[in-house]
């Protein structure tokens, strides 16, 4: 039989393991949010610094 203490301390690791998955997903998601911003202002850097190196070659 299963007393009312052991589903409380069942119930409370199991919220710990959530609250610790959801921490895990959400900074994973910033971090991947955060490479992706940067590899978009890498390719926007890099394609004006070509656009402007070849209006350069034009004058």
């Amino acid at each position: 039989m299963i007393t009312d203490m052991q589903v409380i301390k069942k119930v409370i690791y199991a919220k710990k393991k959530v609250y610790k998955a959801l921490h895990f997903l959400k900074y994973t998601m910033i971090r991947k949010e955060w490479e992706a911003g940067q590899k978009k202002t890498w390719v926007i850097y890099t394609w004006h610094s070509k656009n402007s190196k070849k209006n350069l070659k034009k004058n």
